[in-house]
């Protein structure tokens, strides 16, 4: 808290005029971090585009939002004390786009387990590339979205299976 209180200029005790503690603060750093997370799956996923770009700016939005808040980004999802953990209701808001999105391909009792494998998916590279882990080259964004176009293919071919008619796509 005193280093906060130096960089804006002030003395410690006035920081406590706005948040009641260090944990306060914390949380609501979550919870405008989870708002602005949410807010740009929204506009990547409620975009008029076919559903597998949908996806993909999904991807990129997120991995955005992981590379223009290294701090935030472990802080939201990163090992916390119960008093820090987001509000379930503001992580179902940042969630609603995915599962929006998903629920026009898959059928409606497997859009939680397919909107956490493509959170997973997009959530590990986010985290991998934030922390400098792909040192073995390649190209690792490529393989993100190849990897995103796998589970589409894979989602898509179910739901012709099935017979549930999928929305228009773009070619593979």
């Amino acid at each position: 808290m005193r280093e906060l209180a130096r960089r804006l200029g002030v003395r410690a005790p006035s920081l406590y005029l706005y948040v009641e503690s260090r944990e306060d603060l914390l949380l609501r750093l979550i919870e405008s971090g989870v708002a602005k997370l949410g807010a740009g799956q929204a506009a990547a996923f409620g975009a008029a585009l076919p559903i597998r770009q949908r996806f993909h700016e999904g991807g990129r939005a997120y991995t955005s939002f992981a590379n223009e808040n290294p701090h935030l980004f472990p802080l939201i999802f990163g090992p916390c004390p119960d008093e820090r953990r987001m509000d379930p209701d503001d992580a179902a808001a940042a969630s609603r786009p995915l599962l929006d999105a998903i629920a026009e391909i898959v059928a409606p009792g497997d859009v939680l387990d397919v909107s956490q494998a493509f959170w997973s998916l997009v959530h590990g590279y986010a985290t991998l590339a934030l922390n400098g882990q792909f040192v073995m080259g390649g190209n690792p964004e490529a393989a993100l979205h190849r990897a995103i176009d796998l589970l589409l293919d894979a989602l898509l071919a179910d739901a012709a299976v099935t017979r549930r008619a999928p929305v228009a796509i773009l070619p593979a």
